[in-house]
């Protein structure tokens, strides 16, 4: 028996969100229980306490219901755009 060929109806779609990683409570970096954690260098810290914005090194993804790391990044383009939510 020959195997049906696949179609673009056959297939289920996937959008891009279900690319993303996501932790183990189903949680991707979107999520509202998703919290982005900032790290920044010293002279980075000493800035930002002094109230001036600094460059970030990398941003974190980490799930405040099950605590994993769900994704960790260094595109500045990424890290921006969730600068005002760490």
């Amino acid at each position: 028996m020959a195997d049906a060929p696949t179609t673009p109806e056959a297939t289920p779609h996937r959008s891009p969100a279900d690319e993303r990683p996501h932790c183990r409570c189903g949680h991707d970096r979107d999520h509202y229980m998703v919290s982005p954690v900032a790290h920044y260098t010293f002279v980075g810290w000493c800035l930002v306490i002094f109230g001036i914005s600094a460059p970030m090194t990398h941003m974190e993804f980490r799930c405040r219901q099950c605590d994993q790391l769900i994704e960790s990044t260094t595109d500045r383009d990424v890290m921006e755009s969730y600068r005002h939510r760490a």
